[in-house]
């Protein structure tokens, strides 16, 4: 093979990750954008500033925001995969404190708990240990996972779920 030959190869290689990285950024903010106005317009009628829903009323805008939730977490980790293969984005692999971890998360959402009122309670052992991860990756994770059950909790979509939690989110049991 002529070093002309792998010149080449490598260029088009480059071009291909350029493009990919393109499409990435591209579809992040197709994708994401009419999902945030859809999830924001729920929010808006979920508030009892702006009214009263019936019973099936908050039913389906609780199917609404468990939908959207799930799509926007799906998009973001298609798009975090896409990323990473384009090479834009790199993972810190790391020994992470699976304990710490925790405990960072929990306190990254301590101002939503406490403004609705919710306690969140870590049961794990304080010697659980560690493994090999991206640790700001891991604990966007978890902070994502406590933001996400406190809206839950806190916005009443499911009432008997609320009234046997006492207001207590239980996430990250070890038990």
């Amino acid at each position: 093979m002529s070093s002309g030959h792998c010149a080449s190869a490598t260029e088009a290689l480059e071009a291909a990750d350029s493009i990919k990285i393109d499409f990435v950024h591209h579809v992040s903010y197709e994708l994401r954008s009419p999902l945030t106005n859809i999830i924001g317009f729920a929010n808006l009628l979920g508030d009892p500033a702006f009214g009263t829903l019936t019973h099936k009323q908050d039913e389906y805008l609780g199917y609404i925001t468990a939908s959207t939730n799930a799509l926007l977490a799906l998009i973001n980790n298609i798009l975090d995969l896409a990323t990473i293969d384009a090479g834009a984005m790199t993972l810190n692999l790391g020994d992470v404190d699976i304990r710490d971890s925790m405990e960072a998360a929990a306190e990254g959402v301590q101002d939503r708990l406490i403004k609705n009122r919710i306690s969140l309670d870590i049961r794990a052992p304080a010697n659980i240990g560690s493994f090999v991860a991206d640790e700001r990756r891991l604990r966007q994770i978890l902070f994502n996972l406590a933001v996400q059950r406190s809206r839950f909790l806190a916005g009443g979509r499911d009432r008997d779920a609320r009234r046997r939690a006492a207001t207590r989110c239980r996430l990250f049991q070890g038990d």
